[in-house]
């Protein structure tokens, strides 16, 4: 930080590892595999249910003096499997991607990357 008085603050997740790899990340990209996709809303389900568990927004310009990271990570709890929905806009209006039945654990390094139609 440029103001001495400032801080940057360091979080430690201390679960157990088996309960702190319980998340998903969504890594939203445009039609031609770039990470330009901010303003993407992303939503996370119980599977085959509209029971939300999390959502957020690909935002690629916030943070305190840093960058945001592009992935959305959202925490799951019990949850072993989930639905993932994917709204993003285009020149054609709004698209939305579903994907079901998705096993975090299954993913490499649980990101689930999902690829915008424009």
């Amino acid at each position: 930080n440029n103001n001495p008085e400032g801080t940057h603050h360091l979080l430690h997740n201390r679960l157990a590892p088996a309960q702190a790899a319980r998340s998903i990340e969504v890594l939203v990209l445009d039609a031609a595999g770039h990470y330009t996709k901010a303003g993407a809303e992303v939503r996370v389900f119980r599977p085959g249910t509209r029971t939300p568990l999390g959502s957020r927004l690909v935002d690629t310009g916030s943070g305190y003096c840093s960058q945001s990271a592009a992935p959305v990570h959202i925490g799951l709890g019990r949850d072993a499997k989930v639905d993932v929905e994917v709204t993003t806009m285009g020149r054609a209006g709004r698209h939305v991607t579903r994907v079901s039945s998705v096993d975090p654990a299954t993913l490499p390094r649980h990101v689930l990357v999902v690829k915008a139609k424009e």
